[in-house]
């Protein structure tokens, strides 16, 4: 599903995924196809879920934020909310006990086209 892009300059004509398409073809060297491989796991994912463009960088949702995509000079990370208490977190109600609301969040990225460990 499409988006349009949260820019905050205004230009609504955009979408969120042409946005995305051309931060995957501004990136160099490994990034670039990295995150593409990255969204395509995303999407390839159950439907309904909608690609938005928030923070300078792409984020996935579906009935609140599953995780956000950023490309640094020498990583390209994906950044998902973190239960912090380990509870199930499969309904909203849950989720806000849990934290998926607030600022908790769980890491994990590439490295030179490699997973890290």
């Amino acid at each position: 599903m499409v988006k349009k892009a949260n820019s905050g300059s205004g230009d609504d004509t955009t979408t969120a995924s042409a946005r995305i398409d051309a931060r995957i073809a501004e990136l160099g060297g490994w990034r670039g196809p990295m995150l593409a491989k990255m969204r395509a796991v995303i999407l390839g994912a159950p439907p309904g879920i909608v690609e938005e463009w928030k923070w300078s960088n792409p984020v996935w949702t579906r009935d609140g934020r599953i995780c956000t995509g950023k490309a640094c000079k020498t990583t390209v990370k994906l950044a998902a909310p973190h239960c912090p208490t380990r509870r199930s977190c499969s309904t909203p109600a849950s989720r806000a006990r849990c934290g998926v609301r607030s600022n908790f969040m769980k890491a994990m990225g590439s490295t030179s086209g490699r997973p890290r460990r």
